[in-house]
């Protein structure tokens, strides 16, 4: 489950997009892959260096197209992060959906405008990203000069 959590992280994208993942949706070359199917419909999700690295490491024996990277269900990832975070001895509220608003913050001290962390973390409403995003002055005095 590790790499799926840190992809996650990585990617701001949702358990059900990547249990969902086939060979055939990566593009590494280029640094993005497809969400075919996602909550918003389809998109492009652009890559860290690391989710690539997570990706290669995923696809390494496949073969076929269709082939899933990651074949478990939705709700295994959600049981292992709870059993993770029971066994750390961390807050309930801990949880994987929470790696979403962290991706969000941390694109957006880099100083993304607000389109860009729209299309990092596939939220159509402006509205979204203000409740995703978790900022203070601090976070934004460096980008000011």
């Amino acid at each position: 489950m590790r790499p799926i959590i840190e992809l996650a992280y990585e990617t701001a994208m949702r358990r059900t997009e990547i249990t969902r993942l086939r060979l055939r949706d990566l593009h590494l070359s280029e640094r993005f892959l497809d969400v075919i199917h996602g909550k918003e419909g389809d998109r492009s999700v652009p890559l860290t260096s690391r989710a690539c690295e997570l990706l290669a490491e995923a696809q390494k024996g496949l073969k076929h197209p269709n082939a899933r990277l990651f074949p478990v269900a939705p709700h295994s990832v959600t049981t292992a992060v709870r059993r993770a975070r029971r066994d750390a001895g961390l807050d309930e509220d801990v949880r994987i959906y929470q790696l979403r608003h962290t991706r969000c913050t941390i694109v957006a001290k880099k100083g993304f405008n607000q389109a860009q962390i729209m299309m990092v973390i596939d939220q159509r409403d402006r509205r979204s990203v203000q409740r995703y995003t978790h900022l203070n002055v601090k976070d934004v005095i460096d980008i000011l000069d």
